[in-house]
């Protein structure tokens, strides 16, 4: 395997029974551009991806799975480990609800050397956001002040130099920017006036965002708290290995903040927890928020919180007496299934005697067939000589016919040639009775005088 150029990196976490997954990984595996690693950082899914994953990576070499035991559900921290396992001058980003387009690496990496100097290019992502019209985004060039109002680049048409990273950081861990870390990465590669380029063709279709475990359906954000954070200067702290080493603020308060915002950034973190299964530390973050004189607002934050989670347990728990009533079900059907299999069983011995005699006389059909194989053989050959003297045959009547056919043309010349001597024939009596005339003609003549003179000279 030749060294890889783009080292890909994709995320993902329990999207497998529904097939993005799989959908994901064929269109980054199909891709023109062959020189490329993709290494999956797997946050602990128990819905089959483990096993799919592992196939692939067993398949092919070019594929590394990192499997995380716990629900991180964090993608700065989960991609920090996989850039850390990568080695190509590029870096890419695939997600577990996205498809590349076959060309995907070929179109961003040529806009790249055709602008050597450039950080980072993106191309557009086609998505179908709910209950909106179909958009795309990264169609336009590229714009500092407007990438500050919304994140117009979809994260799955982005590729970075290596070198992109030593001087900006990673993808930020804290849980402010879980939800957009990517348009913070994005920010922070403009403020640093790196060039970032556009290439102007669709590369990506994202699929997973009308999801409902997507992030952009099921976590919250309180948007002027983000962009008030977005703002800190925090490009030295956000190393890979530091993510990676859990070296970096993920979840503490920051000393610019008021109370209010401590307050959003708690239930953040509780949203967090609960999300991720973290209970102990859900516990443990009650007590901490308990001990500072919580009053009845910030109770009832906590509780807001807290009732987030129990709807979900009620549904789960909801879920789970539909699954006793219907195993129940299934336990009638498993018994009225042993009366049939019972039956069936008696239903096979007979069929069982049944196929014994009709082995017994599929053998003397098998005899009586030989037989008749064996005499149809000898027929075969019968008819084999047969053709091959009714062939000699035809090749004699053909003989015979071209022999009449040469007979009969000298018969007909022959014909001819007796009608020419007919005509020359009577041409001939023709002429033999004009000289007979003439020859008589001339004998009168000649005699007549002759005549007279032997009378003339008798007399004399």
């Amino acid at each position: 395997m030749h060294e890889p150029l783009v080292s890909i990196l994709l995320p993902t976490h329990a999207r497998f029974k529904n097939g993005l997954l799989q959908r994901s990984v064929k269109s980054v595996l199909g891709q023109t551009h062959r020189r490329f690693e993709l290494i999956v950082a797997d946050d602990a899914s128990t819905d089959g991806s483990s096993d799919y994953l592992q196939k692939i990576e067993e398949q092919d070499e070019r594929v590394t799975v990192i499997r995380f035991d716990r629900n991180i559900g964090l993608l700065s921290y989960t991609l920090a480990h996989a850039f850390l396992k990568s080695k190509g001058e590029f870096i890419a980003f695939a997600f577990d609800d996205t498809e590349w387009v076959p060309n995907h690496l070929e179109l961003l990496l040529k806009t790249l050397k055709e602008n050597p100097a450039a950080a980072m290019a993106y191309g557009s992502v086609h998505m179908e956001p709910p209950g909106t019209k179909p958009v795309r985004l990264g169609e336009y060039a590229f714009n500092l002040a407007r990438l500050s109002e919304y994140n117009y680049l979809g994260h799955a048409g982005v590729i970075l130099r290596r070198s992109t990273v030593d001087q900006v950081g990673w993808l930020d861990p804290h849980v402010l920017v879980k939800r957009t870390c990517d348009w913070d990465l994005w920010m922070r590669i403009g403020r640093k006036n790196l060039q970032i380029v556009h290439c102007p063709y669709l590369v990506a279709f994202e699929n997973g965002v009308n999801q409902p475990d997507s992030l952009g359906m099921s976590v919250s954000t309180y948007e002027a708290l983000t962009r008030k954070y977005q703002q800190t200067d925090r490009d030295c702290l956000l190393s890979p290995d530091s993510i990676a080493q859990n070296r970096v603020p993920m979840f503490d308060a920051l000393a610019w903040m008021n109370d209010e915002e401590k307050d959003q950034l708690i239930i953040l973190n509780f949203e967090h927890l609960l999300r991720t299964g973290q209970l102990r530390e859900v516990v443990e973050l009650s007590y901490q928020w308990c001990d500072n004189d919580v009053d009845q607002d910030e109770l009832k934050v906590l509780a807001q919180a807290f009732s987030k989670y129990l709807a979900k347990t009620r549904f789960a728990c909801k879920q789970t007496c539909s699954s006793a009533f219907k195993l129940s079900d299934l336990q009638d059907e498993y018994r009225q299934l042993r009366v049939d299999h019972t039956n069936l069983e008696n239903d096979l011995r007979g069929l069982e005697k049944e196929h014994r005699q009709l082995l017994s006389q599929m053998e003397e059909f098998l005899d009586r067939y030989n037989k008749f194989k064996a005499h149809a053989k000898h027929v075969v050959e019968a008819r084999d000589k047969l053709e091959a003297r009714c062939l000699e045959l035809q090749t004699a009547n053909h003989e015979l016919r071209a022999l009449l056919d040469t007979l009969q043309m000298e018969r007909n010349e022959l014909k001819s040639r007796d009608s020419e001597l007919q005509t020359v024939q009577s041409e001939f009596w023709k002429l033999q009775g004009e000289y007979i005339s003439v020859l008589h003609s001339f004998s009168w003549r000649i005699t007549k005088p002759l005549r007279e003179l032997s009378r003339a000279y008798r007399r004399s």
